[in-house]
């Protein structure tokens, strides 16, 4: 059997706070003073608590206290240290990983209660789903779009130039008076206008999937413990009988 102080086992806890003794004053069934709870002894293997150890040394198993609402009183007759073994004995030490502790004994045992039945509370919850839905539509089409343009060509013709010079006089060997003629063919270009469809720009059509937030508020309801008691009786509870009880730290 391997046992440890809870003092000891920092990752260690007590399901109910209520049950941890330390620093409360151990009484005698007479109501006289036994010592005050320094530390609780746990045992390793069962994970409950086993004994309790007060000043001056002595160590009393936890099924011998009772609980009178939160004084422990000691329902054996104190034998003295002669009758218990002695908190200065050999302390355990753990290299265990950390787990619950419970209180060991019965109902009978300090700071334990015997489970008369069980109330299961109920509460709402959201449950948030997405759907898909068609949010829209989007058409892409192109249209024809007419524009007055001018554009400057440049273009050549033909023209005629007549040049005179003085020569040396010669002899002639046509007649005098003869008719003399030049003819030229004179040219010149034409613009000429068509249209021709080219490609200028490409478009690329698609979608994308992009992600964001949207807040959703709904109310919910809870079911919550209301004790009613009759007579002299007082519920006693961690948290009351209202409300919501905290998380256990684990």
């Amino acid at each position: 059997m391997t046992q440890a102080l809870l003092s000891e086992l920092a990752d260690w806890e007590l399901l109910d706070e209520d049950q941890d003794l330390r620093g409360r004053m151990l009484l005698d069934r007479r109501g006289r003073p036994v010592g005050m709870i320094l530390d609780m002894l746990v045992d390793i293997d069962t994970e409950q608590v086993e004994a309790i150890l007060v000043d001056g040394g002595a160590e009393y198993p936890l099924r011998d206290v009772q609980l009178l609402g939160r004084q422990p009183v000691l329902t054996t007759e104190v034998e003295g240290a002669a009758g218990h073994r002695g908190a200065a004995e050999t302390r355990p030490t753990l290299d265990e990983p950390a787990r619950r502790v419970e209180p060991a004994g019965g109902v009978e045992a300090a700071g334990v209660v015997k489970p008369a039945g069980v109330v299961e509370l109920a509460e709402e919850e959201l449950d948030v789903r997405t759907r898909q839905a068609e949010a829209g539509r989007a058409e892409v089409r192109k249209e024809v779009v007419a524009e007055h343009k001018t554009v400057e060509v440049p273009i050549v013709r033909e023209e005629v130039v007549v040049e005179r010079r003085w020569v040396t006089p010669r002899p002639t060997d046509r007649g005098f008076g003869d008719e003399q003629r030049v003819t030229l063919r004179l040219h010149q270009e034409h613009v000429t206008v068509e249209k021709v469809p080219v490609v200028i720009e490409e478009v690329r059509v698609g979608k994308r999937v992009t992600a964001g937030f949207e807040r959703v508020s709904e109310t919910v309801r809870r079911e919550e413990l209301v004790v009613e008691t009759t007579g002299d009786l007082e519920a006693d509870g961690p948290d009351g009988a209202r409300g919501r009880p905290k998380p256990p730290l684990l």
